[in-house]
């Protein structure tokens, strides 16, 4: 028994039952009111299965936790994700030409100003050209504007089988395009031209029973690396222009360089 004189408060002891023998751990608690001690205990074998039981739940409840956050994490990654490709999408949906599926001009632009940059720090040359199509108003006035469209498709088919990997091609207006050429010179540049322009020259474009026979002016220009004006590319173009007008006023269907 315990000696309710101690001066001990509250406290616990190892105790072996004298009826069944069975070890336990009991608990005590002094109430001075009434002189007595409350006194209560438990077998080990109950506790540590308490015990266990505990160590089982918090340990269920953790797994549930860890499933939770885990599951909520991949739900945020994936919807992460899914915002970041929608992103890109837009991004590329406004970078396209709804019609032909070539760059537009605003990309195509920014672009040039890109490889003008990159072109000057590496030192490597930088060239490019202007595409137009010759009489194609005739082609609108002659089967419609659906046909036109036909026939623009097709011609920026021939574009893109025609020119390399690395070229940068955009619609720059109607029937007009740009088309960079890094890491060209001028003389590469020409021939790269004047094999597009032979090339559809040679091809025939189908408009319902009518095989169309199209060309193109080119006019090509090389970009000046040398100088620190920061517009020079807006200055590469304009000379590409030029030499475009001249192609079409020395009859069409030709590639005219940049004087």
């Amino acid at each position: 028994g315990l000696n309710v004189n101690r001066p001990v408060e509250d406290g616990s002891v190892d105790i072996t039952s004298s009826l069944d023998h069975v070890d336990r751990i009991a608990g005590y608690h002094r109430i001075d009111r009434y002189g007595i001690a409350a006194f209560a205990s438990t077998s080990r074998q109950q506790l540590q299965k308490k015990w266990l039981q505990y160590v089982a739940i918090s340990g269920l409840l953790l797994l549930a936790l860890i499933f939770i956050l885990g599951f909520l994490t991949l739900r945020i990654l994936r919807n992460q994700s899914a915002m970041h490709d929608q992103q890109k999408q837009l991004v590329i949906l406004a970078s396209i030409d709804g019609l032909t599926g070539l760059y537009n001009r605003r990309y195509g632009l920014n672009r040039l100003t890109e490889e003008f940059k990159r072109a000057r720090r590496y030192q490597y040359p930088l060239s490019l050209f202007m595409v137009d199509i010759d009489y194609f108003k005739k082609v609108n006035d002659s089967y419609g504007h659906a046909a036109g469209d036909v026939a623009l498709k097709a011609v920026t088919d021939i574009l893109r089988t025609t020119c390399r990997e690395q070229d940068i091609i955009s619609r720059y207006g109607g029937e007009e395009f740009l088309v960079m050429l890094p890491e060209t010179a001028l003389d590469e540049a020409v021939r790269l031209a004047e094999r597009l322009r032979k090339t559809i020259e040679q091809a025939s474009i189908r408009l319902g029973s009518t095989d169309l026979k199209m060309t193109i002016s080119i006019g090509v220009a090389s970009c000046d690396l040398g100088s620190d004006n920061e517009n020079d590319q807006t200055t590469s173009i304009q000379q590409a222009d030029r030499a475009l007008y001249r192609a079409k006023e020395e009859g069409r269907n030709r590639v005219c360089v940049s004087e």
